[in-house]
Order: structure tokens, then sequence, then C-alpha cells
């Protein structure tokens, strides 16, 4: 049995140049994960869009996820508005009284630092532990959108978190397809996330 140190919370803007690198890596190209200078921005605006799982004092995972207005999610998706050119001024904050279409613009998982106590279903349970708290708050989010590809894998992986496939009037591609997930009763994580997550800097042990 191995036992793994591992802590989840948001990323610094010091640590963007580790966190791109690994998105370059897991992703393949630099084309394919978000520059350096947009992430940068972005946190500028909210510094809590970006949040990591950590392992071993390294990035071992994290997402992007942005709450925006429903109108740029819906420019999002229907392919009006590229992901790096959402405007900082579009991001909203995690604050009581907002409400915000959530988008995931970006997720990777290290496999090499990851076992099987870190991965991508993790990332997403602590995401929904985190908006599980900004809703005590008074946040209001209206669901999660994001644009996965289609293979097997990345459908079967989606459908399992709960997404669901859905259909944009006039957009048509043979390989993403447009993907939503609910924050209400329907979704099989948002209330089944088990205990908060230590902030980071307070490991969590986890035995696998």
């Amino acid at each position: 049995m191995s036992t793994t140190s591992t802590s989840f919370g948001p990323v610094g803007v010091e640590e963007v140049t580790e966190l791109r690198a690994l998105g370059i890596r897991i992703m393949g190209s630099e084309d394919l994960s978000f520059p350096a200078e947009v992430l940068e921005v972005w946190l500028g605006r909210n510094p809590e869009i970006i949040q990591v799982v950590r392992a071993r004092d390294r990035i071992a995972g994290y997402a992007v996820i942005l709450p925006l207005a429903a109108e740029t999610v819906d420019q999002v998706m229907r392919r009006a508005l590229r992901p790096r050119q959402i405007p900082p001024g579009a991001i909203l904050a995690y604050e009581p009284g907002v409400e915000g279409a959530l988008y995931v613009a970006e997720m990777a998982i290290d496999q090499e630092l990851a076992e099987r106590s870190i991965g991508a279903a993790v990332l997403v349970r602590h995401w929904m532990r985190f908006f599980a708290a900004k809703i005590e708050l008074g946040f209001r989010p209206t669901g999660l959108w994001c644009v996965v590809g289609l293979s097997r894998k990345g459908t079967e992986f989606s459908r399992r978190l709960g997404f669901t496939e859905i259909h944009i009037e006039g957009v048509s591609d043979p390989e993403w397809a447009a993907m939503r997930l609910s924050l209400g009763d329907e979704s099989p994580l948002f209330h089944k996330v088990g205990p908060a997550a230590p902030p980071a800097g307070q490991p969590a042990r986890s035995d696998s």
C-alpha cells in the first residue's frame, strides 16, 4: 500500500509557467494549451479560475474553469468566439449574488505523477467541493459546459462524470462534441463529493 500526499487549491501566477509546460506535454502541442500571457491576464481578473492538484510538491493536474455570462458561453460553444480570445472583462467573480455559466476551458492530468488517487475524476470532485462552498456563500452557477474530443475515452469519461452531449444548432464537427453538466440533483458528483478538500498547504493523505 502506498501513501501519497496531495493538496488542492488555486494556482499562483508564479506557477503558470510550470502549469503551461504540463499542458503542452500532455496535449502534445503549444497550440492546444492556453498561452501563459492569456492565463496570467485571466488570473488578474479572477485568481480562482485555475485550481490545481499538487503531489510531491509539483502540479499533478489542473482545470481552468471560467465563470461567464450565458451569452459568452453560447458564443464560445457556437465557435463565434475562440476560447483564448475571451476578454478578461467577461470573466465573472465567484461572489454572492453572481450568476454564471461555467466553461471548462482546459484540463490536464500528469499521469507520471498521478496515482490512482489523483486522476481526473478526483480533480473534478475537488472542483465540485469548491463550487459547493461558493454556492453556500451565494454564488449561483447554472451548469458546466465544455467541448471534448470525440474519442471513446473522452466521451465515456465525460458521461461518467454526468456530462451529457448537447446539440448546438448550426455547429457540426466530426471531431468534437459539446457537453453540459448540470449542478442540480441529477449530477452524480455534486451531491457525492465526500468531505471538504483541504486548502493548499494542508495536505490530505490518500491511501491506494
